[in-house]
């Protein structure tokens, strides 16, 4: 279900607002913040799926609300697979190229989504997989737009991602590959 409109909880049930009354409402309270705390009393968190002037818009509100509390969700997020994959290849980002995407003979997704979060990687993906006639093979709890264009779908229970792994990795060295 879609949320369309806005709504309110009172007295344990949610009602229906008009727009006005929802926009009256937060922003008269995040004025009571303001005015009670300061414009620093507000951490502003942008999302990955801002594109380049939604984030500058979503600074500058900031900056016009007064302060510089403005953070990204990539740095929570992402700050320790930065750091995993700085000590384990020296560099803190994606280490190979679209090109190294073209040229693969097979690809194998766990708990990804390109379709939905990465749209332009899953381009080069699935010209891999018809230029090269190259298989893909999508591990995920649940069937995605990405697991849609896979030649092979291997649902597992959420959580035993690092088992799925685990049994992974036992097969490719009993095997020596």
């Amino acid at each position: 279900r879609r949320l369309k409109y806005p709504m309110k909880k009172e007295g344990g049930e949610w009602k229906r607002i008009s727009w006005d009354q929802a926009i009256d409402e937060i922003g008269g309270g995040m004025m009571d913040i303001r005015e009670e705390s300061g414009p620093d009393s507000v951490y502003w968190l942008g999302s990955a799926k801002h594109n380049n002037e939604q984030a500058y818009l979503f600074r500058k509100f900031a900056a016009y609300w007064g302060t510089n509390n403005v953070d990204h969700q990539a740095r929570i997020c992402h700050s320790t697979t930065v750091a995993g994959v700085a000590n384990t290849w020296g560099y803190g980002a994606m280490t190979n190229s679209y090109n190294d995407i073209h040229n693969s003979k097979s690809i194998f997704i766990i708990g990804g989504n390109p379709a939905e979060a990465h749209p332009v990687s899953l381009l080069h993906l699935l010209k891999a997989k018809e230029q090269n006639n190259a298989p893909v093979i999508v591990c995920d709890p649940r069937f995605t737009r990405t697991a849609a264009h896979a030649d092979e779908y291997v649902r597992f229970r959420p959580g035993t991602d690092v088992a799925l792994v685990w049994g992974i990795l036992w097969h490719i060295f009993e095997n020596g590959w």
